[in-house]
């Protein structure tokens, strides 16, 4: 039968603990970084959509800036002038 020292049993015990705060942790942090990647894309989204409508829009480093107008939003609805095909 295998015979272990206390200082074998403790190293061993070190170990174990060590993976499993590890894996612990890792299967908290992981769903959270998938949260915080989903909400940058939001506000990435949302910078664009003011820029779309004519503001000044920024975001860096967590940090959302909406500054001021620069024009009339344009409609988002109105089509440039109609063309025929072939004209250019």
């Amino acid at each position: 039968m295998f015979r272990f020292t206390i200082r074998e049993l403790v190293l061993l015990t070190l170990v174990v603990a060590l993976g499993v705060g590890w894996w612990l942790d890792h299967r908290r942090v992981v769903p959270l970084q998938k949260r915080c990647d989903r909400l940058v894309k939001l506000a990435e989204a949302t910078v664009g959509v003011f820029r779309r409508l004519g503001a000044e829009a920024t975001f860096e480093d967590d940090n959302i800036s909406i500054g001021r107008w620069n024009s009339i939003p344009p409609d988002p609805f109105e089509t440039g002038p109609l063309q025929s095909r072939g004209e250019n």
